[in-house]
């Protein structure tokens, strides 16, 4: 542990402190496993996510249910009698069917009021039914897992009935993209390694090709790029700032939970169902404005940028 820097160490033991062992008494989960769904993932799967929802557990306050559905590109007509999967899949199917990259595991989760079912937690699996593990990538481990972040971030902010906005633009200021996914990527990469090297190695990994992948929209090379940065990915466009908000706000959100613990970044969630603005929910949180978060976090997330050096090559 000693090898690692301060805060990173600091949040993945904050993170990890809570025994998975007691379950999850107050999530049930609920599986729609298509027959061409690769059947060597099911049981790491499955693990994954009762591990999540243990990990989870106490900050729901009523019992829920979380249906997962896992498919792959031969379920085109399966999927057009779920609407939320027919809005998010039929692109992600066509690139598998070109075998032209490697084949991934795609997710996306969430808790609202589904296809007028009422509120429940979703989450989807997609891969490609040709999968196998010479495919597997250090980024494997912690998809189920980042799913379940915002299968809990949305309940909390459900609570009080607030509604998902119809606009990206809208939602983006209630949660923004660099808290939604970043911190999602924080607590999955951190949790879903056995151990702090593996979890740092693969993070490193993943700043580092997103950040060469999105080089033509920004380089950081200063704690200015870093914050100019900050503000940009609490969007979700432009495609770069959308694909750094992943990397970018996991160093973010490492630094916030190694400040503010675990229990910080609840109190974070307990905000989003009552707060006007994401800017309002961190100050009500932690007592610190969003800017003063930036430009505290901003020196810890340039010397991981700098470490891992992606630029280059």
């Amino acid at each position: 542990m000693d090898d690692f820097d301060p805060i990173r160490r600091a949040a993945y033991v904050s993170i990890n402190s809570i025994p998975l062992s007691r379950g999850h008494p107050k999530v049930e989960l609920e599986y729609v496993t298509r027959p061409s769904f690769p059947k060597f993932l099911l049981p790491f799967i499955k693990s994954e996510l009762e591990n999540a929802a243990s990990l989870w557990n106490d900050v729901f306050d009523q019992r829920i249910k979380v249906k997962v559905y896992l498919v792959t590109e031969q379920d085109r007509e399966y999927i057009k009698t779920v609407r939320w999967l027919q809005l998010n899949l039929p692109d992600k199917f066509d690139r598998f069917d070109r075998r032209n990259e490697r084949a991934f595991i795609s997710g996306g989760g969430g808790f609202w009021n589904f296809d007028g079912n009422g509120n429940e937690g979703r989450i989807f699996l997609a891969t490609a039914s040709y999968l196998d593990t010479s495919f597997a990538t250090n980024e494997w481990p912690q998809v189920a897992r980042h799913e379940f972040v915002h299968v809990v971030q949305d309940f909390m902010s459900r609570r009080s009935g607030r509604e998902r906005p119809s606009s990206e633009s809208d939602f983006d200021k209630l949660q923004h993209n660099n808290f939604r996914e970043g911190s999602a990527n924080t607590i999955s990469f951190l949790t879903s390694f056995p151990n702090i090297g593996w979890a740092s190695d693969a993070l490193d990994a993943r700043l580092a090709q997103i950040a060469k992948y999105t080089k033509d929209w920004k380089v950081i090379n200063t704690e200015s790029d870093v914050i100019t940065a900050m503000r940009a990915t609490e969007s979700r466009t432009p495609e770069g700032a959308f694909e750094m908000a992943y990397p970018l706000g996991s160093l973010m959100y490492e630094w916030f939970i190694a400040t503010y613990g675990l229990e910080g970044y609840i109190k974070l969630l307990r905000q989003l169902a009552t707060a006007p603005t994401f800017d309002d929910t961190i100050l009500q949180a932690v007592g610190i404005s969003k800017e003063t978060f930036y430009s505290l976090a901003a020196p810890y997330v340039l010397s991981v940028i700098k470490r891992t050096n992606p630029y280059e090559n």
